[in-house]
């Protein structure tokens, strides 16, 4: 039941209450803040920590394919859990997080991972990682679609400007 509450980066207070009450009940739980502007993680690290947001407000952005530049696809506030693809599959991080004001977390460590994926049935585990397959595939076409968009944006503004000219 638990990983199942994992699935989802914005649960109800009640499903982030339970999160952190079995958090709570394991060993070398670690918290940790970061100041405004610091880094949680980066796109395409090697990661699998989980992260627990308990305070403050999170912006996530993907880098833009054709020219390196960050797009923002979100801001989160708590309740809310970070890193969950990344925990699950064990691959690269799929954005980057950057606190935008003091943030809290509490951190569920990667090697922690497999105590807690032990605890579901292995046909559940299958079901669980097939899901977030899935949604890294959607994040990254998203991701992809939200970049060509500031492109045309950019690209009509450009052309907008040129016709003031004629």
């Amino acid at each position: 039941m638990y990983l199942v509450l994992l699935l989802f980066s914005e649960l109800t207070p009640l499903a982030i209450s339970f999160s952190f009450w079995y958090y709570l009940e394991m060993p070398d739980k670690k918290e940790r803040t970061f100041g405004a502007g610091q880094v949680l993680f980066r796109e395409g690290d090697k990661g699998g920590e989980l992260y627990f947001l308990q305070m403050g407000e999170v912006e996530l952005t993907v880098k833009d394919p054709s020219t390196g530049d960050p797009i923002r696809i979100a801001e989160v506030k708590p309740p809310a859990v970070l890193g969950t693809m990344t925990f699950l599959e064990g691959d690269d991080r799929s954005a980057t997080a950057t606190a935008k004001s003091t943030v809290r977390v509490l951190i569920i460590a990667k090697d922690q991972r497999e105590e807690l994926l032990g605890t579901i049935p292995e046909w559940f585990k299958v079901l669980v990682k097939d899901l977030s397959s899935n949604l890294r595939r959607i994040d990254q076409e998203y991701s992809m679609t939200k970049a060509e968009n500031e492109s045309l944006k950019n690209e009509i503004k450009y052309l907008k400007n040129q016709l003031k000219f004629i």
